[in-house]
This record gives structure tokens, C-alpha cells and sequence, in this order.
């Protein structure tokens, strides 16, 4: 989980579209929750990760990426 989210409300969002809320991440806990440091060097599936943004759609993106993404401001 993206742990920018966590205590934050969605309206607060800036951009529900583009905000990662869950990843694949190389964290071993139960309820894991990171942000760029947690995404796979090499990927998972193909040299890449799935990540879903809030507003459900989910896209498969390359390590590099997913930092980006995860690294951006979320709220307004």
C-alpha cells in the first residue's frame, strides 16, 4: 500500500487517477505499506510491476515508473 494514503481522505487527493493505492512491493510484513523504496528492483512480471490507482484501473509499469509515481505529491 501506497503509505502516503494512510489517515488521508479522499477528496484530499489531488489526482485519484495517477495515485498508486496498492503495488507489488518487496516488503515482508502483513499489511505492507511503502513508497518508492519498496518497488522491486528488477520488477516482478516481465521487469515490471501492477499497480492499482485509486480510481480502480490498474496498469502494469516498469520499476522507474512506479517510483515516479509513488514519489509524486498526493494531496491537495
Amino acid at each position: 500500500m501506497n503509505d502516503k494514503l494512510i489517515g488521508a481522505l479522499l477528496q484530499e487527493v489531488a489526482d485519484p487517477a495517477r495515485t498508486v493505492l496498492l503495488f507489488e512491493a518487496a516488503l515482508d510484513a502483513v499489511n505492507p505499506a511503502g513508497g518508492p523504496e519498496a518497488v522491486p528492483a528488477a520488477g516482478v512480471h516481465e521487469d515490471g510491476i501492477n499497480v492499482i490507482f485509486l480510481n480502480g484501473e490498474v496498469e502494469w509499469v516498469s520499476p522507474a515508473e512506479a517510483r515516479e509515481l509513488l514519489g509524486m505529491p498526493i494531496l491537495r
